[in-house]
């Protein structure tokens, strides 16, 4: 049960305004230009050195959906943002010295950008009945294009084989090391959803961005903050406006609030896979300090030629 709560999504309940489908109403309202999407060109590919697995933010051994299963954090204990891309290899470490593989191809997930002191989470499963002899893991070995990232302690029935079955910033958060003398703005965590599967040149894309307070104490909007919208690698896509909080001046202490969101797209675009980055600008700090999003889209109909 506990694995379960886990891994639900947050933002169920919050401080909401009344609106279609309980989000914000976008609006129009285009901010000042600043400095440019951060991640309109990708970010440096995080060193397996500067990662580090949070202590006491795993389990093992947790039964979900007919198999065993297990979950760690990663965090970036860099001075700057990084992509992390889905390890292209998981491995199962046994006392015998037995190498066990685990699939990671069923996992499409786009590599996530961690901005110093934040986190992504893994879940890792396995069937519990092959027939097979009991085999409990003492690890975990994760292969990154930067080196192997190991995950000691993880004792998990292991015979079966399994899968990674999640790799995503959706248990994200800061450690206790993390700076704290910001704008409380910047505790905010941004998670974006209802992204259409294919968008079109020329065409407004409609999603909608959830943003989450996960302190104990409420955020309020002194003023309404800029973000930033755009496909990754176009700059021609990215667009600034301010944050439509004039409907809600405050996010509750650990609770939600769900904002509508539009990007115009240019009318010239290459065809193919795209990933839209949303950045919420923080007032008074750097771009650095602001919070990421993304999702994964495919552009339809575009031009076969580059931007």
């Amino acid at each position: 049960m506990l694995l379960l709560c886990l891994l639900a999504l947050v933002g169920c309940s919050g401080h909401r305004a009344p609106a279609a489908h309980g989000l914000v109403p976008w609006t129009d309202e285009p901010a000042e230009e600043t400095a440019q999407l951060a991640q309109a060109e990708s970010n440096p590919v995080c060193q397996t050195a500067a990662l580090r697995l949070p202590p006491r933010e795993q389990q093992w051994g947790g039964v979900w959906n007919d198999a065993v299963a297990g979950y760690f954090m990663i965090e970036n204990s860099g001075l700057r943002p990084c992509d992390l891309p889905r390890p292209s290899r998981v491995t199962a470490l046994t006392p015998s010295g037995t190498r066990i593989p685990f699939d990671v191809g069923s996992t499409t997930a786009p590599a996530i950008t961690l901005n110093p002191a934040s986190r992504t989470q893994e879940q890792i499963s396995s069937p519990y009945d092959c027939r097979k002899p009991l085999v409990r893991s003492t690890g975990f070995a994760l292969a990154f294009p930067t080196g192997v990232l190991h995950v000691p302690r993880a004792r998990m029935a292991v015979q079966c084989s399994g899968t990674l079955v999640d790799f995503s910033a959706r248990d994200s958060g800061r450690s206790a090391s993390a700076t704290t003398n910001v704008s409380p703005v910047s505790r905010l965590d941004a998670r974006m959803s209802q992204l259409p599967a294919t968008i079109s040149p020329g065409h407004p894309v409609s999603y909608s961005v959830t943003l989450t307070n996960p302190t104990s104490t409420p955020v309020t909007f002194d003023q309404c903050p800029a973000y930033q919208e755009g496909i990754k690698g176009r700059p021609s896509t990215v667009h600034t406006y301010l944050l439509n909080c004039g409907l809600v001046r405050q996010i509750d202490a650990h609770s939600s609030v769900g904002f509508a969101m539009q990007l115009p797209l240019p009318s010239q675009l290459p065809s193919g896979s795209a990933v839209l980055n949303w950045k919420l600008l923080v007032p008074s700090q750097t771009v650095d300090n602001g919070q990421f999003a993304s999702a994964s889209s495919t552009i339809e109909g575009g031009s076969s030629r580059a931007e």
